[in-house]
């Protein structure tokens, strides 16, 4: 409900996976709450732990998210009724298609964190040596998060982690409403957007660029990695 005035229903639906994206990517504990996968309302509730099934309803069929089912419960909620009321309109109630869309985009973030052991470093040590923020600074790109992790050099490191597959990876993370475009420090370095992105129309405007530009499209999440040399061989 804080995007900004006029944000349409679709982007709203983009924000979401986003910021599922943002936990999914990040190192430690990933913790997600119950249906955040299938954009679960409860109608602006602020507390609903006694609120009963009409607010915390859970709809596993996609049909209804379970927003604007009414005003939230008048004990912990009443001040910010003159505030809920507009808001909770069919405008912002998304389709099945969408809750669908959302909960397709968190599978395959569940499998892009598995998909390299580099997304669950064991260590704090392991993290602050293998996991690099760009992008900083007062020259950055506002509201681009940029991560690179770097595979240990081999198997067996005591501090470091190893990926059999890839030897960097570049998680990109854009809350503009606009494409944005980076360039990687090492431009030589042959990046590609990961396989399991390649696969979903959904990331079609997020790609490597021939001239080492890394876009990444509006409201999204992008991996791109690099493979090991023996594997480009």
């Amino acid at each position: 409900m804080k995007a900004r005035g006029g944000t349409t229903i679709e982007d709203r639906c983009r924000i979401n996976i986003l910021a599922l994206a943002t936990v999914a990517l990040s190192q430690g504990v990933a913790f997600f709450h119950a249906g955040s996968d299938i954009l679960r309302s409860k109608s602006l509730d602020r507390d609903s732990y006694n609120s009963g099934d009409w607010y915390n309803k859970l709809d596993w069929s996609c049909e209804s998210n379970n927003f604007g089912v009414g005003l939230a419960p008048g004990s912990k909620n009443s001040a910010a009724w003159p505030l809920h009321k507009p808001r909770l309109v069919s405008e912002l109630q998304p389709s099945t298609n969408l809750i669908k869309l959302c909960r397709e985009q968190f599978l395959v973030l569940l499998r892009l964190r598995y998909s390299s052991p580099l997304f669950r470093l064991p260590s704090a040590e392991a993290i602050q040596s293998q996991l690099h923020f760009h992008n900083t600074g007062p020259d950055q790109e506002a509201g681009l998060i940029v991560m690179q992790l770097s595979s240990a050099d081999q198997p067996g490191s005591m501090h470091e982690v190893y990926d059999p597959q890839y030897s960097q990876i570049w998680v990109l993370l854009n809350s503009n409403p606009h494409k944005v475009a980076f360039e990687p420090p090492a431009g030589d370095v042959p990046l590609q957007l990961h396989p399991l992105q390649q696969e979903q129309s959904y990331y079609s405007w997020c790609k490597a660029c021939s001239n080492k530009m890394l876009e990444v499209s509006a409201h999204a999440a992008a991996v791109f990695v690099q493979q090991h040399e023996s594997r480009l061989q």
